[in-house]
């Protein structure tokens, strides 16, 4: 979602989050994961903060945009990824990552 937001393929912003995490806290876990003996065969979930995908996308708007970057920033309509839903598969997933609330 984040390259096609960056390559402007999405003309709008879809309505959906996604919990994130700092790619060093990800290395150090996966560095216990291999070190510490009482991780082994067990399971961890790492996700620091939620983000929505409008915060995200006017994140790289402000940091990307002055390179040419076509990266939109006014929030897409339910009906519009619905309808793009029946001509591009990959719109399918998104509308079931879509924040009702």
């Amino acid at each position: 979602a984040i390259k096609k937001i960056m390559l402007g393929a999405f003309p709008l912003v879809p309505k959906m989050s996604m919990p994130m995490v700092d790619v060093r806290d990800c290395a150090t876990a996966h560095m216990r994961a291999l070190t510490v003996k009482e991780a082994a065969g067990h399971r961890f979930i790492l996700a620091e903060n939620t983000h929505s995908l409008n915060e995200i996308a006017l994140e790289l708007h402000e940091g990307f945009s002055q390179y040419g970057y076509p990266i939109p920033t006014k929030p897409m309509p339910y009906f519009i990824l619905w309808i793009a839903s029946f001509f591009d598969a990959d719109a399918v997933p998104v509308l079931d990552l879509w924040d009702l609330k």
